[in-house]
C-alpha cells in the first residue's frame, strides 16, 4: 500500500492553480492571445540549415514564405477583451479564423518582424502598428509578444498581449495639429504686419499652409462686397512642373469661380 496523500495535494494544487490562470487570462482588460508558434520555428530552422542568414531580406524577396509561415501559427486561446478588440461575434469564430487572414496588409510586414526576431532567438519583443477588426475598424495598437520558457516543443505557448491605444493616438493628432495651427497664427502674424499688399499676404497664407499643414491644393480669393464678384489672389496646385501649365491653372481658377454665386 502507498501513501499517495503528497501526490493528491500536488494534482489538486496544479488544478487550482491552472484554474486561477485561466480566470486572470480571461478576465484580464488587456487582450491576450495563446498562440503556438512551434511549427514556424522549425520552418525558420530549416531555411537556416539551407543557408539563410538574412531573414529580413530573404522574407521580402520571398513574400510566399511569408503568408506560409502565418499559416503555421496556431491560436490556441483567446480571452475576452481580445474578441471584443477584433470584433468577432465569438471566441469560437475567431478561433477558427485563419491566422494569415487576421493579420494581412499592413499587420503582415509587422509579422514578418515578429519571424525576424523568432529568427535570432529572442523570446520577448515589441511592437507598434494599426490593424482592422472584423468590421473592418481601424485600431492603433501596442502589441507584445512573449514566449512561455521551458515549453515542449519551443515557442508551443506564446502569449500576445495587445492594447487598443487609438484614442491616445486622436489625442496626439488633434494636439499636433493644434500646434501645428498656433505656429501658423504666429507665424503669419508676424508676416502679416509688415504686408500691406493683399497678394503678398495671400502668398504669405499659402507658403505656411503648404510648409505647416500639407495642403497643397489651395486658392485664396478677395471679395467685392459691391459686385459679389472674387478676384483670385494667390494659388497653390501640386505637379506643375512649368509656368506654361501654373499660367493655364491660373487662368482656369480665375474663371471657375468669378463670382460669390457661382
Amino acid at each position: 500500500v502507498r501513501d499517495i496523500t503528497e501526490r493528491k495535494k500536488a494534482e489538486k494544487a496544479l488544478i487550482t492553480s491552472e484554474a486561477h490562470y485561466h480566470n486572470l487570462f480571461d478576465d484580464s482588460p488587456i487582450a491576450l492571445w495563446e498562440e503556438d508558434f512551434s511549427e514556424v520555428k522549425q520552418r525558420l530552422d530549416e531555411l537556416k540549415e539551407q543557408g539563410v542568414v538574412d531573414f529580413r531580406g530573404y522574407l521580402t524577396s520571398h513574400p510566399q514564405e511569408l503568408k506560409k509561415c502565418a499559416s503555421l501559427v496556431k491560436v490556441l486561446d483567446v480571452n475576452n477583451a481580445a474578441i471584443r478588440m477584433s470584433g468577432a461575434a465569438s471566441k469560437e469564430r475567431l478561433l477558427e479564423y485563419d491566422f494569415a487572414e487576421l493579420i494581412k496588409d499592413e499587420p503582415i510586414q509587422q509579422f514578418m518582424e515578429e519571424l525576424v526576431n523568432i529568427a535570432e532567438g529572442k523570446t520577448k519583443f515589441e511592437w507598434h502598428g494599426i490593424i482592422r477588426d472584423f468590421n473592418d475598424k481601424t485600431v492603433n495598437i501596442d502589441l507584445t509578444w512573449y514566449a512561455t520558457l521551458n515549453a515542449d516543443p519551443p515557442l508551443s505557448r506564446v502569449v500576445v498581449s495587445i492594447i487598443d491605444v487609438t484614442k491616445r493616438k486622436q489625442a496626439e493628432e488633434a494636439l499636433r495639429q493644434r500646434i501645428m495651427e498656433l505656429e501658423l497664427l504666429y507665424e503669419s502674424g508676424l508676416s502679416f504686419s509688415q504686408l500691406l499688399n493683399p497678394k503678398q499676404i495671400a502668398q504669405q497664407i499659402i507658403k505656411l499652409l503648404d510648409q505647416k499643414m500639407d495642403w497643397h491644393h489651395t486658392a485664396i480669393r478677395l471679395l467685392n462686397p459691391i459686385n459679389n464678384t472674387l478676384e483670385l489672389l494667390a494659388f497653390n496646385q501640386a505637379n506643375l512642373s512649368s509656368q506654361k501649365e501654373r499660367n493655364a491653372a491660373e487662368e482656369k481658377l480665375k474663371t471657375s469661380v468669378a463670382y460669390l454665386d457661382q
